[in-house]
Order: C-alpha cells, then sequence, then structure tokens
C-alpha cells in the first residue's frame, strides 16, 4: 500500500508540473479602459491621454510609448508616455479636427510586450485652441525605435499568433498529462483482479477416468498375486 502511495504522490506531482508552465501564458494583460474612450467624439482638449489594463504594468525607463497622431498625419502628443500602476499615458494637446488614432505600447507583469491602438473623433467647440502638432514624434521611441526593454514583434519572438498557439500547446499538453495521470491512478489503486473473469465450473467428462478411482490395469499391492509363490510358506 505504501508503494502505491507513493507512485500516486509522483504521479499527481508530474501532472501539476506539467500544468504549472501553463499558467504564465494567461497572464498578458489586456486593455480594459482608454481615455477618451474608443470611437467617442469630444469637443475639449483632453489634456491626457491614456490606457488602463486589467493588471499592473511593468514601469521602466521606455518601457511604455504612446502617441497621437492626428488626421493630418501630425504628432501631437508633448511628452514621453508614462506608467501609473495599470495605466499608460501622455499629455496631449489636439489640432486639426477630425479622427485621431492613440498608438501604444507597454510591458505586461509577465515580461511580454503588448501594443495596439484605439480611435476617437475631435469635433472641438467654438473658442477652444488648437495645437499646430509635430512633425516628428516627441519619443523616439514613439517613431518606432526599438527600446531594450520593449523591443517589437521581430526581435521578441512574440506574437499575438505565436501567443495563441504556446497557450494551445501547453493547455493542451496539461489535459494529456492530466488525463494520464488519472489513468496509471486507476491503474494503481483498483482491486486486485477487478476485471478478470474466473473460469465457470462444469460437469465432469464422462470420458475421463475419475482420479480417486483405482486404474484396474495397476496391480492393488495389498492383494497377493495368485500367480506369485508366498514369501511366507515353506519350501516343500
Amino acid at each position: 500500500m505504501r508503494r502505491v502511495t507513493a507512485m500516486l504522490g509522483l504521479v499527481l506531482g508530474a501532472a501539476v508540473l506539467a500544468v504549472a508552465p501553463s499558467a504564465p501564458a494567461f497572464a498578458h494583460n489586456y486593455p480594459v479602459a482608454e481615455s477618451p474612450d474608443e470611437g467617442s467624439t469630444i469637443d475639449t482638449q483632453p489634456e491626457v491621454v491614456s490606457l488602463t489594463t486589467n493588471d499592473a504594468l511593468l514601469d521602466f525607463e521606455d518601457t511604455a510609448v504612446m502617441d497621437v497622431l492626428g488626421p493630418d498625419g501630425r504628432h501631437y502628443a508633448t511628452a514621453c508616455a508614462t506608467v501609473s500602476g495599470a495605466t499608460v499615458e501622455v499629455p496631449a494637446t489636439l489640432g486639426t479636427p477630425g479622427d485621431y488614432t492613440v498608438e501604444w505600447q507597454a510591458v505586461s507583469t509577465d515580461g511580454h510586450p503588448i501594443s495596439g491602438e484605439f480611435g476617437f473623433t475631435w469635433a472641438p467647440a467654438d473658442g477652444v485652441e488648437l495645437a499646430e502638432g509635430a512633425a516628428t514624434a516627441v519619443c523616439p521611441a514613439a517613431a518606432g525605435e526599438p527600446t531594450d526593454a520593449a523591443t517589437d514583434d521581430a526581435g521578441t519572438g512574440v506574437d499575438s499568433e505565436g501567443v495563441a498557439s504556446s497557450d494551445l500547446f501547453w493547455v493542451l499538453g496539461a489535459f494529456g498529462v492530466v488525463i494520464v495521470a488519472g489513468i496509471v491512478t486507476w491503474l494503481l489503486v483498483r482491486p486486485r483482479g477487478a476485471g478478470r473473469h474466473e473460469p465457470e465450473p462444469h460437469a465432469p467428462d464422462p470420458h475421463e477416468p475419475d482420479p480417486h478411482e483405482p486404474d484396474p490395469h495397476v496391480p492393488d499391492p495389498h492383494v497377493p498375486d495368485p500367480h506369485e509363490p508366498d514369501p511366507h510358506r515353506p519350501l516343500e
């Protein structure tokens, strides 16, 4: 029984170790809110454009990038992006009315770069002061230059399809190990002899000799042979 318990512990331990690597695959941050809201129309200067994820972001130098692009192709972010908990933000003053695109990049808590974009419409009210924008981004990273902490997909080998494939691989592998562990456990703990078919008793064969009956062809050692001389009778 001790050997069965030890083997059961080893099997379950292996299953846990196989499932554990799949956990980080689900730890990537994802957006939960934008400001201005995705697809919204605003008529006053936002002052700050931001994106919030479901969990805290890594906050190191140049890990976060955000830029605000106007309908005229000019850049309206006025400083480099900063990280505050789960939010990446940048100050911005808008100019030409129209559709604006916010491009962003950050590093999630599991160390993987995440990126995306969202848009809104700028329809300034009368009297709102407009900015001229800049021909280039304020921060070099916002212009597409890779940084040490947050590189592009080609440098890291991380992209949405690759991450999805990795997630699927680990999930299927984990389920496979759990199933195998369950089968091995069942084989170890099931009662001995379970599933075996005992032969059914059958009537004796009339043509087979009864092992309990004496064989008529074999002389009985207890009955004297009439053809053999009696050793106890005196010789004549």
